[in-house]
């Protein structure tokens, strides 16, 4: 399943050095699919292309975060939002939210 979700996603050829079901339940919705891949490269590809290849699907993918990395997500939420609609464009990464061009905001 990982692999033609992959497929889809348009990265036909990466490594999949692991993939499970963690069989929790969320809210009624299917359980999670982890898949951990052995190339970097292919998963910022796969984050990248997820959004336009799955439009259309039932399912998403996303990064999988360490509980402080997503609280401290969850914390300024609101403020990215704000500036989202202001025109500035802000990215969660390395456990900090940055800006376009890679800085800490």
């Amino acid at each position: 399943m990982a692999k033609r979700i992959l497929e889809e996603n348009g990265v036909p050829s990466c490594q999949i050095e692991r993939a499970h079901r963690d069989w929790r339940v969320v809210n009624g919705r299917g359980t999670h699919l982890l898949v951990k891949l052995s190339s970097y490269q292919d998963k910022i590809t796969v984050l990248k292309n997820a959004r336009r290849a799955l439009e259309d699907k039932s399912y998403y993918i996303i990064e999988d975060l360490t509980r402080a990395d997503l609280q401290d997500k969850r914390r300024w939420n609101q403020k990215v939002q704000t500036l989202y609609q202001r025109g500035t464009k802000n990215k969660f990464t390395a456990g900090l939210w940055c800006g376009r061009d890679g800085t800490p905001y």
